[in-house]
């Protein structure tokens, strides 16, 4: 198995944001997250003719996840769908999948869709912040090997 000489695991994931306060806010008061660190609006984007702001959130003991908001000339504004090239989601495991559905139904402008049932036993239901972006709640696998 190929691998980049030194790495040893996967530091954080990051995902643009449309607007910065509405997705820390969410990930805060609805996802529980804690703010480790917040950049402001500084022209690290000058590359690119622009800015970006940066928040880097702790959802668990193992799981960072760094919000952008970058304001560049000319950029697509478009939002990515996961079945759209390049997109994604993030995936959360829950110990009860009805719970949490019923949770996040109450939260304002989260669309949540039809759970299923995978092949291994697993349920899960895709679902989207206020703003869009693709997110996925799945049970936990039963006997999971890393």
């Amino acid at each position: 198995m190929a691998r980049i000489p030194s790495a040893t695991g996967v530091d954080h994931a990051g995902y643009n944001v449309p607007d910065m306060a509405q997705a820390v806010a969410f990930f805060v008061d609805v996802l529980g997250c804690t703010v480790l660190e917040t950049t402001g609006i500084t022209q690290s984007a000058a590359a690119w003719g622009g800015t970006v702001e940066a928040t880097m959130l702790r959802y668990d003991a193992h799981t960072l996840l760094e919000l952008l908001h970058f304001e560049v000339p000319g950029q697509n504004t478009a939002r990515l769908t996961m079945t759209d090239r390049n997109g994604f989601h993030l995936a959360l495991t829950v110990g009860d999948l009805d719970a949490a559905i019923a949770y996040l139904a109450a939260q304002p402008g989260v669309v949540i869709g039809t759970p299923d049932m995978l092949a291994g036993g697993r349920r899960r239901v895709f679902w989207q912040t206020p703003w869009g972006m693709p997110m996925q709640l799945i049970t936990p696998v039963v006997d999971r090997i890393f």
